[in-house]
């Protein structure tokens, strides 16, 4: 009986020692994995089935590693280029919105009459000139308020006096 439990115990650490220690470590590392610590690897000490599989984990390891390193970078690049399109838009928005003012304002000038005398078809038609020109205007502004959106740097505020329905 005591040789018996004695060959039990060794085969016990050997299984221990080639198993069941190996596999907890591997454990132990894909946890560490998951939080997001791609830089631990898998011991590999042995040729045999555990050896094996940790290779083969830590190849994964690897690829993972990489794929993280390529994301975060693909990201950067990513926010530098909706950064330089917000720009863009702010700047062309800002470029088109003075002439189109002009443009606005002098419609309404000569739609008064204030450079000489206008029929009620030229009234018309700058009415409607003025009328597009704003709504071009509106739209402009949106693209401006969007890009401020992306910025943050758009500030919100509600008067106290106004009603609901009139906002």
């Amino acid at each position: 009986i005591a040789l018996t439990v004695f060959a039990l115990a060794i085969i016990y650490v050997n299984i221990y020692r080639t198993m069941i220690r190996p596999l907890n470590k591997l454990t132990t590392i894909a946890g560490v994995m998951t939080s997001g610590q791609y830089d631990e690897r898998a011991p590999t000490h042995s040729a045999d089935e555990v050896g094996q599989l940790a290779t083969a984990f830590n190849k994964m390891a690897i690829a993972i590693q990489q794929r993280e390193v390529s994301l975060q970078a693909a990201r950067e690049q990513a926010e530098r280029a909706n950064q330089v399109k917000s720009m863009f838009l702010a700047s062309v928005s800002h470029e088109l919105r003075t002439p189109l003012n002009a443009i606005i304002n002098l419609t309404k000038f000569i739609g008064l009459g204030m450079y000489g005398t206008v029929n009620e078809e030229q009234k018309d038609i700058l009415t409607k000139v003025e009328a597009r020109s704003k709504h071009l205007l509106n739209l402009i502004n949106d693209v401006l308020d969007i890009s401020k959106i992306e910025t943050g740097s758009l500030e919100l505020f509600v008067e106290a006096d106004q009603k609901i329905d009139e906002i």
